[in-house]
C-alpha cells in the first residue's frame, strides 16, 4: 500500500496480508468489494500534462542540465509518475509569453511561409527528453490549437486578432486552416516528435462578456465545428495522418452532451471523429455525470469506440471556485485533495486517462501573456533557480499514473457502508496485478474499511484524515 496524507506523508509504503475470514464488524462497516469479471473501459490514452510554453521557460531556467533531467525524471521517469501522456499547444496559448503563429503571412493560402518558432523548437527538445525519460513506456502526445493566425479568422478583438472571432467562412481559408494544421504535425514528425491525436479546437465555446477570454482564442458553435471537421479537417487528416485521433469539444463538462449529439448525430462526423475531449474548470470534481450521460449515448448509437479523456486541469485558476487566491499556494492539500477527486470521478465515468495543464510553472504561477496565472503540481522557487517544490496535486495525480498503466481495465468495485469510501480499481491484463485507489478526503478523521476480493480474500485497511492511497496487488 501507497500513502499520502495531509500530516506529510508522501508515498509511504507498507505492506498489508490478505486473510481468508471477514473482519471484525468494526472495520467491515465500511468496505470495498472488487469484481474483476466486471470489465469497463481500457486506459488508451493514460494520465499526463501539457508541454506549454510556460513549462519550458520555467525548466530552462533551472541551473542545470542535472536539475532540468531531476525535474523531468519526476514525471516520465521510472522512478517518478510514469507519466504516458503529453498535451502540446499548436501555436500561442495564454501560457506563453507572447501571441504567436507558425506562418503570419496574411494570404499564404499555400502555407510557403510556415515554419516551425523558436517556442516550438524548444518544446520539442524537451518532449524528446521526456521521452528518452519514459524508455520503453509508451507516451501519447495529443495537439490542441488555441486559434488560427489573426488573417484565417473574423470577428476578432479590435485590439489582437488572436483574442476572440471566429474561424472565416470562406472554404478556401477553412481549407488552409485545416492543411495548416496536418504540415504542424507533419513538422513535428520529421523532428522526432509523433503526436498520437489532435483536438479541433480548445475551448470553442464563446462565453459571456464577463468571463471572456483575454488570450489566443476562437469560437465555434457546434454546428461550425461539424461543418469544419466533416468539410476540412477531416478529410485532410484522413489523407495525409490517418493514424492520428481527432477530438471534439475541449471544453467544459455542462455542454458536453450539446456538442456531442451536435456533432457525432451526422452520420458522416463518425467517420472522422475518435473522441471528446473534456476540461474540468466548472466545479472542478463534479459534472461527471454528463460524461456518463455521453458514454451512455454513445453506446446506443453503436459509437462505444469514441473515447473521453480530460485533456486540461489546473487549480488556482480562480478564487472563488479553486480557493484561497488565484495563482499558486504552497502545500494547500485541498488542491490536491480536488485533483484526486476529479481524475477518480471521471475514471469512474468511462475516461480513458487524465491530462494536467502546465508541468511546471514559476512561484508567480506563470509566465502568462493574459494575467490568468494558476498553480501546477511543480513550482519553481522564486529567488533560487536550483530548488523546485511539489505540491500535493503531483501526489495525488501520481497516486493513479504511476499504477494505471496504459492497457488497464477498469473493473467492478462497490463501496458500502455508513459512509461510502470514494474508489476505484484497474486490473493490467498483461500481469494479472490490480490497483485500487481510495479517497478519504474528510480532514477530521482517519477511516477503517476493508476490501474484499474473491480470488485474494479479504484486507483490513485504516487511513488517515485527508489522505490517498493507491493498494496494488
Amino acid at each position: 500500500m501507497f500513502l499520502s496524507a495531509n500530516t506529510g506523508t508522501k508515498f509511504q509504503q507498507s505492506t498489508l496480508n490478505f486473510t481468508s475470514s471477514k473482519p471484525s464488524p468494526i472495520s467491515h462497516w465500511q468496505y470495498i468489494d472488487l469484481n474483476t469479471s466486471v470489465r469497463y473501459q481500457t486506459i488508451t490514452a493514460g494520465f499526463g500534462a501539457a508541454f506549454t510554453d510556460a513549462a519550458v521557460i520555467n525548466l530552462y531556467k533551472l541551473d542545470s542540465a542535472e536539475l532540468q533531467s531531476s525535474l523531468l525524471e519526476e514525471y516520465y521517469g521510472s522512478s517518478g509518475a510514469k507519466y504516458t501522456l503529453g498535451r502540446i499547444p499548436i501555436g500561442g496559448s495564454d501560457f506563453s509569453t507572447e501571441s504567436y503563429s507558425e506562418d503570419n503571412v496574411t494570404g499564404d493560402t499555400s502555407l510557403q511561409f510556415f515554419n516551425l518558432s523558436q517556442f516550438d523548437i524548444n518544446r520539442i527538445a524537451v518532449i524528446k527528453q521526456s521521452l528518452a525519460m519514459a524508455q520503453s513506456r509508451d507516451v501519447k502526445l495529443f495537439a490542441s490549437p488555441w486559434t488560427a493566425p489573426p488573417w484565417l479568422k473574423v470577428n476578432t478583438s479590435p485590439n489582437d486578432g488572436y483574442m476572440w472571432g471566429s474561424l472565416s467562412p470562406n472554404p478556401v481559408y477553412r481549407q488552409t486552416w485545416a492543411e495548416y494544421i496536418a504540415l504542424w504535425i507533419t513538422k513535428y514528425g520529421e523532428a522526432g516528435v509523433k503526436v498520437w491525436g489532435i483536438t479541433a479546437q480548445n475551448e470553442p465555446n464563446s462565453l459571456p462578456s464577463f468571463l471572456r477570454q483575454h488570450w489566443d482564442t476562437m469560437y465555434y458553435t457546434p454546428e461550425e465545428i461539424l461543418d469544419f471537421v466533416v468539410g476540412y479537417l477531416g478529410p485532410v487528416m484522413r489523407q495525409l495522418h490517418p493514424d492520428v485521433k481527432i477530438m471534439i469539444h475541449d471544453d467544459q463538462k455542462p455542454s458536453l452532451m450539446d456538442t456531442v449529439t451536435g456533432v457525432l448525430g451526422n452520420t458522416t462526423a463518425r467517420l472522422y471523429i475518435d473522441g471528446i475531449a473534456i476540461h474540468w474548470y466548472i466545479f472542478p470534481g463534479q459534472g461527471c455525470d454528463n460524461m456518463v450521460s455521453v458514454q451512455n449515448w454513445l453506446i446506443q448509437q453503436n459509437l462505444s469506440h469514441v473515447f473521453l479523456l480530460p485533456t486540461e486541469a489546473c487549480t488556482g485558476f480562480n478564487a472563488l471556485v479553486s480557493p484561497p487566491h488565484q495563482g499558486p499556494d504552497l502545500g494547500n492539500w485541498d488542491r490536491g485533495q480536488t485533483y484526486g477527486e476529479d481524475i477518480l470521478n471521471d475514471l469512474n465515468a468511462w475516461a480513458v486517462g487524465w491530462t494536467d495543464w502546465n508541468f511546471l510553472l514559476d512561484a508567480s504561477g506563470g509566465p502568462n501573456h493574459s494575467g490568468n496565472v494558476c498553480d501546477a503540481p511543480i513550482l519553481l522557487d522564486a529567488t533560487n533557480m536550483s530548488v523546485y517544490y511539489k505540491q500535493p496535486m503531483y501526489y495525488y495525480l501520481a497516486h493513479f499514473s504511476a499504477f494505471i498503466p496504459l492497457g488497464s481495465v477498469r473493473i467492478g468495485v462497490v463501496s458500502g457502508g455508513p459512509v461510502p469510501m470514494e474508489a476505484t480499481a484497474f486490473v493490467v491484463p498483461s500481469t494479472g496485478r490490480v490497483s485500487l485507489v481510495v479517497l478519504n478526503r474528510d480532514y477530521a478523521s482517519g477511516r477503517e474499511f476493508s476490501v474484499y476480493e474473491p480470488n485474494n480474500g479479504y484486507l483490513s485497511v485504516n487511513v488517515p484524515a485527508a489522505s490517498i492511497v493507491t493498494i496494488v496487488f
